[in-house]
């Protein structure tokens, strides 16, 4: 979540320089990154993991000295009541997908694929950190309108429908129709960019329909799973 952060406002920073880097129809990038009173500024952004949680990234930056370095301060708060903190974080894009960061005294590199969603700001962000992957969903500033976000459509369509968040190829399915699964259980394994993603069922419920099977490359978007949502007594 600290990488996804300072992506977003390392890729607004560089806007003037490198505008191949910014997603021309997000708003994010027509916010002006710094203000009036200096270089010091704090943006905040929400983002919705692929299990339904959000988290709120707070993203302190000054810089290191005059006309030096950016340093940045992430504060990430989960609604789940994690949070973690990162102080003098050093960060570069090293290309428009291309992330290093010292987070914790140790260097990262992660590879981060947005993806717009819509025309009111919402982006998917698809980030590659090590052995991690994850898929998040970057929501639209407030006065965007409710409707922004359902047009975008959130991680699935649907509550309880499983859906491939970018071209991959199917390495596993470990359900069936008529199977019971529980929230959170792993349902799929897909690979992309050589990296495994496992997606897991959002809701306690009944598979419905599988619409993929092992070996398959499937697009993304395409319905993998379908699992009808046990009803409360």
């Amino acid at each position: 979540m600290a990488q996804a952060a300072l992506f977003l406002i390392l890729r607004d920073l560089q806007l003037p320089s490198t505008p191949h880097i910014a997603t021309a129809t997000s708003p994010w990038t027509r916010l002006a990154a710094r203000r009036f009173g200096g270089d010091v500024h704090t943006r905040t952004f929400s983002l919705e993991t692929e299990t339904g949680s959000t988290v709120s990234l707070k993203i302190l930056t000054r810089p290191k000295a005059a006309n030096g370095p950016m340093l940045y301060y992430i504060t990430v708060q989960s609604n789940t009541g994690a949070m973690a903190e990162f102080q003098n974080v050093s960060a570069t894009l090293l290309s428009p997908t291309a992330l290093s960061a010292t987070l914790a005294g140790a260097l990262k590199r992660a590879t981060i694929v947005p993806q717009t969603q819509g025309g009111a700001g919402a982006e998917r962000l698809h980030i590659f950190s090590g052995a991690h992957a994850v898929t998040v969903l970057l929501r639209p500033p407030a006065w965007a309108g409710e409707e922004a976000l359902s047009a975008a459509g959130g991680l699935t369509q649907g509550r309880g429908a499983l859906r491939a968040p970018m071209p991959s190829l199917v390495v596993e399915v470990r359900v069936a129709i008529g199977d019971r699964v529980e929230k959170g259980q792993a349902v799929v394994v897909l690979e992309s960019m050589k990296t495994e993603t496992v997606l897991r069922a959002p809701v306690d419920g009944v598979v419905k329909a599988v619409g993929c099977a092992k070996g398959e490359m499937v697009e993304e978007g395409r319905e993998l799973v379908v699992i009808k949502e046990n009803e409360e007594n």
